[in-house]
């Protein structure tokens, strides 16, 4: 592990690297100082595409952090920070993020307590969203009502085409005839053709 020290560390020269791609930094305690410090490294870096933060207890303000350090971000393509305790506040400003974004197209927040709170936040975002096309949510304690706020902001957003909700699932609610919209469970599943319950987002573009 190299905590939020060593995550200071490296972040120093992440800021001037000029040819890492891709960093995977999960499980490593950096907790939210080192979330922080890498996402401070983002603001200039200008490189790197993929990023592993899974299982470093960012928390929600390490993700408030890092949400507001890739605002200006426009090269990192995959963001992964499943199993960090974000909670609601994590992703109302994820959900920040992604209204900003042009550039991120995968995002991984598997197991993160988002609950149906959070998850309404992430999908109020997509509607005005234009560049993610794949998002892991699975196992997140998300209820019926919000699971289909996806469908309902599908009618806005034209990339996503990967959505994990793994045992949570709204294909299987959408199919099983569950209280949605027609139209927007139709479209969910015609454009979602890489959708498979349970599927990880899948690599950079």
């Amino acid at each position: 592990c190299i905590f939020a020290v060593g995550a200071a560390l490296l972040g120093g020269a992440l800021a001037t690297n000029r040819t890492l791609t891709t960093l995977d930094l999960s499980d490593n305690n950096l907790h939210i100082n080192g979330a922080a410090s890498i996402g401070d490294a983002l603001r200039v870096n200008r490189t790197l595409r993929e990023l592993d933060l899974g299982e470093n207890q960012v928390q929600a303000a390490g993700a408030r952090a890092l949400s507001q350090s890739l605002a200006s971000n426009h090269t990192l393509r995959t963001l992964k920070l499943s199993r960090n305790k974000l909670l609601e506040a994590g992703a109302t400003s994820v959900g920040e993020l992604l209204r900003s974004t042009q550039s991120l197209k995968h995002l991984d927040l598997g197991d993160n307590g988002l609950g149906s709170a959070g998850a309404t936040h992430l999908a109020e975002a997509l509607r005005s969203n234009r560049s993610l096309v794949g998002l892991n949510l699975c196992n997140n304690h998300i209820k019926e009502e919000a699971r289909l706020l996806f469908a309902e902001a599908l009618k806005d957003n034209e990339s996503l085409t990967e959505l994990n909700l793994k045992d949570e699932g709204i294909g299987a609610a959408l199919m099983a005839g569950a209280a949605a919209p027609t139209k927007a469970a139709t479209k969910l599943l015609e454009r979602t053709k890489t959708f498979k319950r349970g599927a990880q987002p899948g690599p950079a573009a």
